[in-house]
């Protein structure tokens, strides 16, 4: 009889210890090291190999990008992949160092922590077309988002801030998204509501 308290007290003892938390798991802690390390990667290779040619005049440069648009808009949706994952990932860090030294981490934790930096790469990239669909508070002519202004150094940083950006706080960003899909379909609804209402022209509604 003693021996079954015994057991009841540890296990609840365990389970007590349980719901505290720890600190985070170091196969976690790799796999975050490991996203950043990836995203870090692929932004220095595709920076040394930007399609566009330095030095060029501006007709050259229109000229340049007409040829080759496919490949450079290629690149440009690498290098935005690439600073979401750091982004998602630098959350991912910043988690890790808050969790480590309030020494509560859960194992419920490991999901968001492996998806997080995914994440962040696919908003880094969606970030990419709103921008050039003038959807983030700047038109596709500023200065930056047109085809000749990716050549500069300013305009490639324009769009790795909003990539980076997009990465770090990828769920305000998602609810950014929800936010003009809403506006998008209201407004589709709306119109589609208003022709149904309105008579077609030669019905008895509509003399």
């Amino acid at each position: 009889m003693t021996e079954k308290v015994n057991m009841a007290n540890e296990e609840t003892r365990a389970d007590h210890c349980h719901v505290a938390g720890g600190q985070p798991p170091f196969w976690i802690i790799l796999a975050v090291i490991v996203f950043f390390a990836l995203g870090a990667a692929m932004l220095v290779l595709l920076i040394f190999n930007v399609p566009a040619p330095e030095g060029l005049t501006a007709e050259e440069l229109a000229e340049f990008m007409d040829l080759h648009k496919r490949h450079v808009f290629l690149h440009i949706m690498g290098m935005m992949t690439a600073c979401g994952l750091l982004g998602g990932s630098l959350y991912d860090i910043r988690g890790l160092i808050k969790h480590s030294a309030d020494n509560d981490y859960q194992s419920s934790y490991n999901l968001s922590y492996l998806l997080r930096p995914v994440a962040g790469s696919l908003c880094g990239l969606i970030a990419l077309f709103l921008l050039m669909a003038g959807q983030l508070g700047m038109s596709p002519g500023s200065k930056g988002l047109s085809a000749t202004g990716w050549a500069t150094f300013e305009g490639r940083l324009l769009y790795l801030t909003f990539g980076f950006l997009a990465g770090d706080a990828s769920q305000v960003f998602m609810a950014k998204l929800k936010d003009i899909a809403e506006a998008a379909f209201s407004t589709t609804k709306s119109a589609s509501a208003k022709e149904k209402k309105e008579p077609r022209e030669g019905s008895p509604g509509s003399q």
